[in-house]
């Protein structure tokens, strides 16, 4: 009778034992389990084209696949929005070679965009898209950012004029994940 419990209890173990320790396999399902949560819950930046003041053309999605992005949406007849842009000049002065700036014309032609930025000693490129993209990302008032990981996730925004130094703290957060 022994025999047969031992039996039946050894088959029942060759059947069924994955090979893994309980701490292990739980372990390893909580971290599947995790990240398949985080998969689910996080925002990635719509795609879009936007064009250079010269007339080349871009993906974002090839953008913030490489590096950082800080989208900032603007308009040329916006005071706050223009009181935004030397202080942005300087971020990208100093981010720049870190992080993709897209300063992006809303409400203006090309050619308004073109003559703002020609007429101004903006070294920054500046974008235009079509309007479709500032729905895509809830932009209903100007000057608004988005700091979008490396990878597309967005990381934080920003609605109307800002500090430049709560500008320089988001461009440090999305230089630092980046990094990890």
């Amino acid at each position: 009778m022994i025999y047969t419990i031992a039996a039946v209890l050894i088959g029942l173990m060759i059947t069924f034992w994955t090979g893994k320790d309980p701490d292990i396999a739980k372990k390893e399902a909580e971290k599947t389990a995790k990240a398949m949560m985080q998969a689910e819950t996080e925002v990635l930046a719509p795609n879009g084209q936007i064009q250079t003041i010269d007339g080349r053309s871009a993906e974002l999605r090839e953008l913030y696949n490489k590096k950082p992005v800080y989208l900032f949406f603007w308009m040329p007849w916006s005071d706050a929005s223009k009181q935004q842009l030397p202080q942005l000049q300087a971020l990208y002065d100093r981010y720049g070679k870190d992080i993709y700036f897209v300063v992006l014309s809303l409400g203006s032609t090309e050619q308004e965009a073109r003559t703002f930025y020609q007429n101004s000693s903006y070294t920054m490129p500046f974008y235009t898209a079509p309007v479709f993209l500032a729905d895509a990302y809830n932009v209903y008032d100007v000057p608004q950012a988005v700091m979008i990981q490396q990878g597309g996730r967005i990381q934080e925004r920003h609605s109307g004029p800002v500090s430049m130094q709560q500008m320089a703290y988001m461009l440090e957060r999305g230089k630092q994940a980046a990094r990890w």
